[in-house]
């Protein structure tokens, strides 16, 4: 029995420790120009709420984004996965947010558990970071892809604007499906110890037992198929038939359960296969796309901007606003207003004077119009002035030659002949003739 013991320690041990990644923050690098981009990376930490140091990359282009990518790691990796694509990441314009879960990597934490606990370290990376970004798209690989899913279907975050789901299996364990294919665990702990399946396959219960002793929590919980069909942002699935960890029967069940926008790609590499730039180069521009980015405004609203004119119009274009946003942005801002108590009874009273969010709409929209009809007006006088041919004198004005003539080649003081006015253009501040 003792035997037995031991060896179920060492089969849990393989699963919730494995091999921890190593490197430096050298490795990481701090300045980088590579393929003519620049950014820099910001190292910092922060506390989740079990008390534990998360270790986290920023990466941070000349120009600032407002379309965040968070790296997700594998189980015994780091995020130094994805330091080799940070380039092409800030070069379409996105940011980049990389760091390393509770109990891998540089962070604190001794297990790992496959998103039991690391659900809550990428709520706490996202709560400190949500207020600098307008959409977050998450990018996981295996576990990573996993946690991907189960934050979502406990969170349903509404900042989240997509994912990118790179091998993710359905459950670790389901003990009512005799399936090989639907045992992760299993196939994780062989590839680990060098025990055959069908060894690992009839210890299961006993393996599931001892982790929630050891991790403190059940096997049955890690499913990411539970309420998939909730989520409902863009997610691309990746797989591999030559995954021998996370066959991909695991994906594509995922991907029929999903009913948002989706996309499956196939590839030809290992579960550990490192995945090459032109892929990752496919992913990006499917998630551009679907994912605008939007340029930051004062008032932090999103504002639909329309192109009234021609490009070559000289009114440029006017701006439109959208009623639904504009009556959500006035109702959150009531709703904060009457949330204060401070707010005398005078004050109420007043507030109750002011327009409707529907009369501001309408009193914007005619502003607008005026100003329009305003510089249409401006853009027709010039039309006209441009066209005028100005006489100082009721005599026939003599055919002008095409060349430019300068005042140096009249007279203006003498009225021996008459005086005429030659059109020149006349260049603005912005350098353009009219």
């Amino acid at each position: 029995m003792k035997y037995f013991q031991n060896g179920l320690n060492q089969i849990c041990q393989q699963i919730i420790r494995p091999a921890r990644a190593q490197y430096t923050l050298y490795d990481l690098s701090s300045f980088q120009i590579q393929e003519e981009t620049q950014y820099m990376r910001e190292d910092f930490d922060i506390i989740n709420p079990r008390q534990e140091v998360i270790k986290v990359s920023q990466y941070i282009g000349q120009q600032k984004s407002d379309v965040c990518i968070i790296y997700l790691h594998t189980a015994n990796g780091s995020r130094m996965e994805v330091s080799k694509y940070v380039s092409m990441i800030i070069k379409n314009g996105f940011g980049l947010i990389s760091f390393d879960f509770t109990g891998s990597g540089m962070s604190d934490g001794e297990i790992v558990t496959y998103g039991h606990r690391e659900v809550e370290d990428l709520q706490t990376i996202i709560t400190h970071f949500q207020s600098s970004y307008k959409q977050i798209i998450l990018w996981g690989r295996s576990m990573g892809s996993a946690i991907a899913i189960q934050y979502m279907q406990k969170f349903n975050n509404l900042i989240i604007k997509g994912m990118i789901l790179d091998s993710p299996f359905v459950c670790l364990l389901d003990v009512n499906n005799k399936l090989q294919q639907d045992q992760v665990i299993l196939q994780m702990a062989s590839s680990r110890t060098k025990i055959p399946n069908f060894i690992l396959k009839s210890l299961s219960t006993f393996v599931s037992n001892e982790l929630k002793k050891q991790a403190g929590f059940d096997l049955d919980e890690i499913n990411c198929i539970k309420k998939i069909s909730q989520i409902k942002c863009p997610a691309i699935f990746v797989t591999s038939k030559q995954d021998a960890i996370v066959p991909p029967e695991q994906t594509e069940k995922l991907f029929k359960a999903y009913t948002g926008i989706k996309k499956i790609q196939y590839i030809n590499q290992q579960h550990n296969g490192i995945r090459d730039h032109s892929f990752i180069e496919t992913l990006i521009q499917w998630f551009k796309k679907r994912t605008p980015i939007f340029e930051r405004l004062g008032v932090g609203t999103q504002i639909k901007q329309k192109i009234m004119h021609k490009s070559k119009n000289t009114l440029g274009s006017i701006k439109q606003v959208s009623l639904d946003l504009y009556k959500e942005r006035s109702s959150t801002l009531e709703h904060q207003r009457s949330l204060n108590d401070s707010i005398s009874p005078r004050q109420k009273i007043i507030d109750q004077k002011k327009p409707t969010a529907e009369e501001k709409y309408n009193q914007l929209l005619e502003t607008q119009r005026s100003l329009y009809v305003d510089r249409s007006a401006s853009a027709q006088r010039i039309q006209i002035s441009n066209s005028i041919d100005y006489q100082m004198s009721p005599m026939p004005l003599a055919p002008l030659s095409n060349k430019i003539i300068t005042s140096s080649q009249h007279n203006y003081f003498s009225h021996s002949k008459p005086i005429t006015f030659t059109k020149v253009p006349h260049k603005t501040k912005d350098g353009t003739h009219f």
